[in-house]
């Protein structure tokens, strides 16, 4: 369920997103998800298991409620929620990647692992610059007007 909404959430991305930085993170998503869902449906079709082919109630409505952000509201909501998602996949992962029954599930997680790892890195260093441009923004929005000596007036 999750490996789906990451792709949804990826196009979403792609249009709604005003940083080419997280447009281009979308892209990654769907690329890498959707070929990490690909792998785990080939691995579910040999152990028997039948996944889900849409997304349930609740990931339908995250994704609903990303599609009415727009611009820099959308950009650090889907990267705050990219950061939360990716912190508990990589646990999970890993978790089962060490405490795992079975052989082919435990080699799946493990081998997602380093993807799952690069995009967390990507999402960190996104906010972080996301949040150095809103200091910078912040900073300059309060400098005093040399004219009048009142703040809220950016220099030039």
């Amino acid at each position: 369920m999750g490996g789906m909404l990451e792709v949804e959430l990826g196009r979403v991305a792609m249009q709604n997103a005003s940083s080419e930085q997280v447009k281009q993170f979308g892209k990654q998503m769907v690329d890498d998800h959707g070929k990490g869902n690909e792998d785990l449906k080939s691995l579910a079709d040999l152990e028997g298991v039948k996944l889900p082919s849409q997304l349930d109630p609740k990931h339908a409505r995250e994704l609903q409620r990303m599609q009415q952000l727009k611009g820099a509201d959308f950009d650090r909501e889907y990267m705050k929620m990219m950061l939360e998602d990716h912190k508990k996949d990589i646990k999970a992962f890993n978790d089962e990647g060490q405490r795992g029954d079975d052989p082919e599930v435990k080699g799946f997680a493990l081998r997602t692992l380093p993807t799952l790892r690069a995009h967390l890195t990507i999402v960190e260093h996104t906010l972080a610059s996301m949040d150095a441009n809103d200091r910078r923004k912040s900073d300059s929005a309060t400098q005093p007007d040399p004219a009048t000596g009142r703040p809220g007036k950016t220099q030039n």
